[in-house]
């Protein structure tokens, strides 16, 4: 059976205008080391490669206190971004360093590794940590790190939605533990699906999947959470350190050109 010019460059224009997500492109990332970074000891992460905290100073134009800060934690020279109070106490209950990036929350792709240092027995208080998808000042998506009540070596993981609804996940990191974050969404009509591993250093990694309602991401942050019992000035000397930060959005895939360029092909063919 022939099939005539005219069908082919109907599916061809089919498959042209039908786009494919197979690929990603990377909506920005952070690994925290000079040179993009000015990363000496005094310096904070706010204000650099688009990094912004929202802990306001004491009095305007100072800059706000060390919370953010850079933290060689392996003693290799490899620099991480850290966020807590080792060096600085906060102005606010509420911590975020934040960069921003547009895109549905349903099309986003997140990946990086973190660690957790413990408070000193000057500062004991135990803070949560986590990483939140937000558009404006609401969170879409809130993966956090929250301390044990049972154990007081280890931050509980849970996830919170946009109506702040809290969900209990079975992982935990342990204070000083190093673990890789992988964090996927996907579309699944209004609701935005994911796929949430996280895997320590040493060891098989723990996966989760669910599902919250979707929305659109205007920025992401970085968060350092004060017990919400006690104030600001009772914040632990505790930190989390991240590093390979990479953010991701699909992109269509390159099958869509090869389909643009058979049609084009067909055209003029059959013009000939």
């Amino acid at each position: 059976m022939r099939i005539s010019h005219r069908a082919l460059f109907a599916t061809a224009l089919l498959f042209t205008c039908t786009p494919l997500a197979s690929a990603t492109s990377v909506l920005f990332s952070a690994s925290f080391d000079s040179p993009t970074y000015n990363t000496g000891s005094t310096q904070n992460i706010h204000l650099q490669d688009g990094w912004v905290i929202n802990d306001t100073p004491t009095s305007a134009p100072a800059m706000p206190d060390q919370l953010s800060f850079f933290s060689d934690i392996d003693g290799t020279g490899d620099m991480w971004g850290a966020l807590g109070g080792p060096v600085s106490g906060p102005n606010l209950q509420n911590v975020e360093l934040s960069h921003t990036g547009s895109a549905a929350l349903s099309d986003v792709g997140f990946s990086g590794t973190f660690k957790i240092v413990e408070s000193n027995v000057s500062f004991p208080g135990r803070d949560a940590f986590g990483v939140s998808f937000k558009n404006g000042s609401s969170d879409v998506f809130r993966l956090a790190f929250e301390p044990s009540p049972t154990f007081p070596t280890q931050m509980a993981m849970a996830y919170y939605d946009s109506a702040n609804v809290r969900t209990s996940l079975t992982q935990a990191a342990v204070y000083g533990g190093k673990y890789s974050l992988n964090l996927a969404f996907t579309p699944n009509g209004a609701n935005a699906d994911f796929v949430f591993t996280v895997t320590p250093e040493v060891g098989p990694g723990s996966t989760r999947t669910g599902s919250v309602v979707g929305g659109s991401m205007t920025k992401l942050a970085l968060d350092f959470d004060v017990d919400p019992l006690k104030a600001p000035s009772a914040a632990g000397s505790n930190y989390i350190a991240w590093n390979n930060i990479v953010v991701t959005v699909p992109e269509p895939a390159t099958a869509l050109f090869g389909m643009i360029g058979l049609a084009t092909a067909l055209v003029r063919r059959r013009r000939n």
